[in-house]
C-alpha cells in the first residue's frame, strides 16, 4: 500500500491502534486484524467447513494471538497490507477517494462511511468495532479482552479526529 492508496471500504479499513501509549492511524486491507487466529479456524469447522488454512501468515509464523507484544511481528507480516497514516494524510487519502468518480465504495454512499471501522486499545484490551463489511472481527477477539460494537469516534483523540472539519476557530 502507499499513500495513493484510495479508501475503498469495506476492502480497505480505517484503524486507530493504541499500544504502549501511542496512538496511530492504519490503512489496511480486510484480512488484517483478525485477533485470534485459532477462533478463525474454529467458527469455519463449527459451520462445517473444511478450508486449509496453511496459507494464513498467522498459522506459518505460528501467531495465533495478536498481543502488545508481538504486535511488530505481527504487522510485519502483513507489511504489503498497511500504511500508517498520520491524520493529514488520512484525510488526504479521504478526500481524494470521495473525489475518485470510479471508486465504487461505502465511502462515497454513507457518511458513517468515513469514521474508523476499528479502534483496537493494547493498553487497555479493548476493542471497538463500527466495521460496516461482512466481517464480524468481534468474534475473534481474544479472551479476556472487552469489546464493543458502535461508534467509538468519541474515544479517538481531538488532534486525530480526521471526521471533523477545523476552522480558524478551533484549529
Amino acid at each position: 500500500m502507499d499513500k495513493d492508496q484510495l479508501i475503498e471500504k469495506p476492502e480497505i479499513n480505517i484503524v486507530g491502534v493504541i499500544a504502549n501509549h501511542q496512538f496511530n492511524w492504519y490503512i489496511c486491507s480486510n484480512d488484517m486484524w483478525t485477533m485470534d487466529i485459532d477462533k478463525y479456524i474454529q467458527a469455519y469447522q463449527e459451520a462445517g467447513l473444511n478450508v486449509d488454512f496453511s496459507y494464513l501468515p498467522e498459522i506459518q509464523q505460528n501467531l495465533h494471538v495478536i498481543t502488545k507484544s508481538n504486535l511488530e511481528s505481527y504487522l510485519e507480516m502483513y507489511k504489503d497490507d498497511w500504511l500508517k497514516v498520520t491524520v493529514e494524510e488520512l484525510i488526504e487519502m479521504i478526500k481524494r477517494s470521495i473525489d475518485c468518480e470510479d471508486l465504487h465504495s461505502e465511502i462515497i454512499f454513507e457518511g458513517k462511511g468515513l469514521l474508523p471501522d476499528l479502534l483496537i486499545d493494547f493498553d487497555k484490551e479493548e476493542f471497538y468495532s463500527n466495521h460496516l463489511g461482512m466481517k464480524n472481527y468481534e468474534r475473534y477477539v481474544p479472551n479476556g479482552w472487552k469489546i464493543f460494537s458502535g461508534k467509538f469516534d468519541h474515544l479517538i483523540p481531538k488532534e486525530e479526529q480526521y471526521w471533523i472539519e477545523k476552522t480558524g476557530a478551533n484549529q
